[in-house]
């Protein structure tokens, strides 16, 4: 799905969970789609992005879902004014463990994940106690 093609449902490679959208975002999910609203999070969550209605090349929102969605949006939640854009789960330390589980099961061995994630491969190792990934470079000592 490119930056600039209209949302289309029937594109969308995941359903669509409300609740990984919190507040504004579902919102922004509605109009652009999860895929779309997730990249806005992971660009531009914990942000402040001003909605114009006809963005310039340097607003942060054109750059990261390109002209068409962001005007979808500012014209679906008004344009003009500027908006916090909600984390939700996809930056940070919660958008790194989820990273982190699904690169574990893509099968990504402990530290090919620490290198594309930036982060110490005991964070991994962390999830992979938790969600029962193994290491897929390291054999079992049982097998």
């Amino acid at each position: 799905m490119t930056a600039d093609r209209p949302y289309d449902p029937t594109q969308e490679d995941r359903p669509y969970d409300p609740a990984d959208f919190p507040g504004v975002l579902g919102e922004i999910a509605a109009v652009i789609g999860p895929a779309m609203a997730a990249r806005v999070a992971e660009h531009l969550g914990g942000q402040y992005v001003w909605l114009a209605a006809r963005p310039t090349p340097s607003n942060p929102l054109l750059r990261v879902i390109g002209r068409t969605r962001a005007e979808a949006v500012a014209a679906a939640l008004g344009p003009n004014q500027k908006l916090v854009i909600p984390c939700g789960g996809f930056r940070g330390a919660p958008g790194r463990r989820r990273r982190i589980a699904a690169l574990l099961a893509q099968g990504w061995p402990h530290n090919a994940i620490a290198q594309e994630v930036r982060c110490h491969v005991r964070t991994v190792e962390r999830v992979a106690a938790e969600t029962g990934g193994a290491d897929a470079g390291q054999p079992s000592l049982f097998d």
